[in-house]
C-alpha cells in the first residue's frame, strides 16, 4: 500500500506500515506516532493533511464556544483529536459531544461508541472523506448528529439521526440552525464566515450563557 506523506514531517514520523493491520494494532501504532493525523479504515491506515491556520482557528472556537455551552447548562462534555471507534473504522473528528448519560461511552484514549454529536471541519483533502464517507460510518454508528462545515464554499449543513436511524437534514431558519441533541443550542451559518471570528463573550451573551 502506497501513501502520499508531507515531505516537511521528520522521516522517522512518516514510515507507514504496508501491510493492513488490525484495529488493535493501529491504536498501538498511532499513540507510538507524535505528528501524524492518521485514521484507520478496514485494515488501512489513511494519513490526514495538516490542518491550515483557518482550519484550526474555527476548530478552536468552535471548541470554546461548546465548552462553554455544554459546561454552563450540565449537558456533558467536549473532546476533540481522540479517536472514535466503529466498527471497521478508527475516526477522528475534529470534535465531539458526549452527552451527560453517556459518558460511560469515553475510554481514557477513544471514544467506544457513538458521539451525540459530531463535527467535521471539511480541508482541502477531506471533501469526500467529510461529506460522503463519514457521513455514512457516522449515520451508520448512531451519531446522534453531525456537522460538517465547509470554510472554503461558506456551507455549513447539520443531520439528525431520525427514528428510523437515517440522517435527516436540519436546515437553518432566520440564520439559525439549531441543535437536535443540544436544548437551545444553535449556530449561525454567518458566524463562521466572519475574519476575525466573532468575539466568544458576545455569542455567549446572545445565547444566554452566564461567563
Amino acid at each position: 500500500m502506497t501513501i502520499a506523506t508531507e515531505s516537511d514531517l521528520p522521516a522517522q514520523q512518516t514510515v507507514v506500515p504496508e501491510t493492513e493491520m488490525t484495529a488493535d494494532q493501529f491504536e498501538v501504532w498511532a499513540f507510538a506516532q507524535e505528528l501524524i493525523r492518521c485514521e484507520w479504515v478496514e485494515g488501512k491506515i489513511v494519513l490526514m493533511a495538516p490542518v491550515t491556520d483557518w482550519h484550526n482557528n474555527l476548530n478552536v472556537w468552535l471548541i470554546t464556544l461548546l465548552s462553554f455551552f455544554v459546561e454552563e447548562r450540565d449537558l456533558g462534555i467536549v473532546r476533540f483529536n481522540m479517536l472514535f471507534r466503529m466498527p471497521g473504522r478508527r475516526r477522528i473528528p475534529d470534535l465531539f459531544i458526549i452527552k451527560r448519560e453517556n459518558l460511560a461511552r469515553l475510554k481514557p484514549t477513544a471514544l467506544d461508541g457513538p458521539a451525540d454529536l459530531a463535527i467535521e471541519i471539511v480541508s482541502q483533502d477531506s471533501g469526500s472523506r467529510d461529506w460522503r464517507e463519514k457521513y455514512l460510518e457516522y449515520e451508520a454508528g448512531g451519531v446522534g448528529e453531525y456537522w460538517v462545515i465547509d470554510p472554503a464554499s461558506q456551507v455549513v449543513e447539520c443531520y439528525a439521526l431520525g427514528a428510523d436511524r437515517r440522517f435527516h437534514p436540519n436546515t437553518a431558519k432566520d440564520d439559525k440552525i439549531a441543535s437536535a441533541v443540544l436544548p437551545d443550542f444553535y449556530l449561525r451559518p454567518s458566524w463562521l464566515w466572519q475574519n476575525p471570528l466573532p468575539r466568544m463573550a458576545g455569542i455567549l451573551r446572545e445565547m444566554g450563557v452566564t461567563l
